[in-house]
């Protein structure tokens, strides 16, 4: 697997991705973000839209996942949400980029593996 070694989210939704191979080569790539929110209700959300309802299980007040095609989307109904205290969400968008795929920054690499360029 590749380590994680650099990660930037345009205002557009796109994913930008510094990798390291385990033979130690650096590619970057880029893919669509997915942002996400944890709400209250489902029924906030237009059919139609680009957003898709997960049902959670547990006993936590956010019942439900919502997933959202386009980032402008997201930030206009967590935006709205949040004035009520309906929906919860990450802030960072790097950070729910990795959550939601479960990786971490530089994970598998040495300290002795890291570059740093400033």
């Amino acid at each position: 697997m590749e380590a994680i070694c650099g990660i930037w989210v345009s205002p557009e939704g796109k994913v930008w991705l510094a990798t390291r191979s385990g033979e130690g080569k650096r590619a970057e790539c880029s893919v669509a973000l997915t942002p996400f929110v944890w709400s209250r209700e489902a029924s906030a959300v237009a059919e139609g839209t680009g957003v898709a309802v997960k049902e959670l299980t547990g006993p936590g007040p956010f019942r439900y996942l919502l997933t959202f095609e386009d980032a402008a989307v997201w930030r206009e109904h967590y935006a709205a949400a949040r004035k009520n205290n309906s929906a919860d969400t990450l802030r960072s968008v790097e950070s729910q980029h990795l959550l939601r795929h479960r990786r971490r920054l530089f994970e598998g690499m040495r300290f002795s593996d890291l570059r740093r360029c400033q």
